[in-house]
């Protein structure tokens, strides 16, 4: 899960998001557990995500100025700036997002 700082103009204190990441776009949303019952009468926790948006990503900004952390990934109808738990789980994630960026990137016709 990565903490989602609202842009400026919005008054929303930042808020986790479990997210997930495709090959062009990021999805993310807020999980819930809840306990259930079963046939033989023990109660087991259910995970449930609720999906809030898809963000189809045309870039990504590694770092944030004073904010070791974060980085930006830059949709085509939203930016997101994104904060991780810790400096090795945000180098996952621009490790990812590198790799998926020169996947997604033209190959050259030239020899």
């Amino acid at each position: 899960d990565l903490t989602k700082f609202s842009a400026p103009k919005e008054s929303n204190a930042p808020r986790r998001y479990h997210f997930v990441l495709f090959t062009d776009a990021i999805a993310y949303g807020v999980t819930t557990t809840t306990n259930a019952a079963s046939a033989s009468k023990n109660t087991h926790a259910i995970t449930t995500y609720r999906f809030h948006r898809l963000v189809s990503i045309e870039a990504f900004f590694p770092n944030v100025e004073d904010s070791p952390n974060q980085f930006i990934i830059k949709g085509h109808s939203k930016n997101l700036r994104l904060e991780a738990d810790s400096k090795a789980e945000k180098d996952e994630w621009v490790k990812d997002l590198a790799a998926l960026t020169l996947k997604s990137r033209p190959k050259s016709n030239k020899r």
